[in-house]
């Protein structure tokens, strides 16, 4: 007996101890702030392209790759991880040779719910689909920090859930003009489509004063406009897709173009790492600056330039009173007759 448990190899034990200890040391040093402050570092605004794909069809590994290899730039791609594998959808080997070609990969739910739609789900079947899709995809061996919402189908309660997963979400909303400023909204990230079923190239390609042709010219110059923006305004635009919608070859080329004029205009990088160059130094609470979907709640957030957006609350609402003696206001802190029984800053 004591020669079998001589035998056995413990290097995998001894291996799992080393990976606990360093990631207890990390945790540690993170909740001890000496010798480190929470500034920006090396962040600031800069003019930054994103490029996402939606829902891992086989696609993005037969058409895009091709075009993202020859240019040398990432291609982001949100997965939903029930599809992975299955007929014309990229398989596990397939999604990990193009994480190691320096893609990101995005979660896009389980099941990629159409009825009924995620916000109407329950608590609990929504927030397993922002869930279990970081663990299934993780469990392939895929690195997933963010995600992508199924249909911009969100709320306040989706932002939350996203909020609670991942370190941002993608929604499928234009905002103001596509883009991305600082402070950028984590969790309601904003996007320009170049896509058949969505957005301008769909209404030039059905507008029946125009040819193929031109439709095609003409996002190929909207596109164009839109990255000048995001290098003019230092902001981030991402631009999003289904590959299986611009299979053709007219298509591709026009988004090769694209690919070419971003290059050359911005950094084109992942969301990781636009995240890493240009997210915010701290962000707390609901934040949503036009509410597309659901009005934000209170927020405190500063971006990577130093710029402040939201509210700043010192006391809880109605805790004093017109009556209420000054000695028991904080210091900087004011009555304010606009609404009676509240103070601000």
């Amino acid at each position: 007996k004591w020669e079998l448990i001589q035998e056995i190899d413990v290097s995998l034990v001894n291996e799992v101890d080393r990976r606990l200890s360093a990631q207890l040391a990390v945790t540690e040093n993170k909740l001890n702030v000496e010798d480190w402050e929470l500034n920006s570092k090396h962040r600031k605004k800069k003019g930054i392209t994103v490029f996402v794909s939606d829902d891992g069809r086989i696609e993005e590994y037969t058409k895009m790759r091709p075009i993202h290899e020859a240019e040398g730039v990432p291609l982001c791609l949100s997965i939903v991880s029930n599809w992975v594998g299955k007929s014309n959808f990229c398989s596990r080997e397939q999604l990990l040779e193009l994480q190691s070609l320096g893609w990101e990969i995005l979660s896009h739910s389980v099941n990629h719910p159409y009825n009924p739609v995620i916000k109407d789900m329950p608590d609990e079947e929504a927030e397993a689909e922002f869930r279990d899709s970081k663990i299934q995809l993780q469990a392939m061996g895929l690195d997933v920090q963010s995600m992508a919402y199924v249909g911009g189908n969100y709320g306040k309660r989706e932002r939350e859930f996203a909020r609670k997963y991942y370190r941002a979400a993608r929604g499928s909303d234009y905002g103001w003009d596509a883009l991305n400023h600082s402070p950028i909204e984590s969790a309601e990230l904003k996007t320009f489509w170049v896509d058949t079923t969505a957005g301008f190239l769909r209404s030039y390609l059905q507008d029946p004063n125009r040819t193929r042709e031109q439709a095609i010219s003409d996002m190929l110059n909207l596109t164009k406009a839109h990255i000048d923006s995001a290098k003019n305004n230092n902001a981030i635009i991402i631009i999003s897709t289904h590959a299986k919608e611009i299979n053709e070859p007219d298509l591709l080329q026009l988004w090769q173009q694209i690919v070419q004029y971003a290059k050359q205009e911005t950094e084109v990088m992942t969301l990781r790492d636009a995240l890493n160059q240009m997210g915010n130094i701290i962000e707390v609470g609901d934040y949503s600056k036009m509410g597309t979907r659901a009005l934000g709640g209170q927020r405190f957030v500063v971006g990577a330039d130093g710029t402040i957006d939201g509210s700043a609350t010192v006391v809880d609402p109605n805790k004093f009173t017109p009556t209420s003696h000054f000695n028991l206001f904080p210091f900087g802190v004011t009555y304010s007759p606009v609404n009676s029984g509240s103070a601000s800053q």
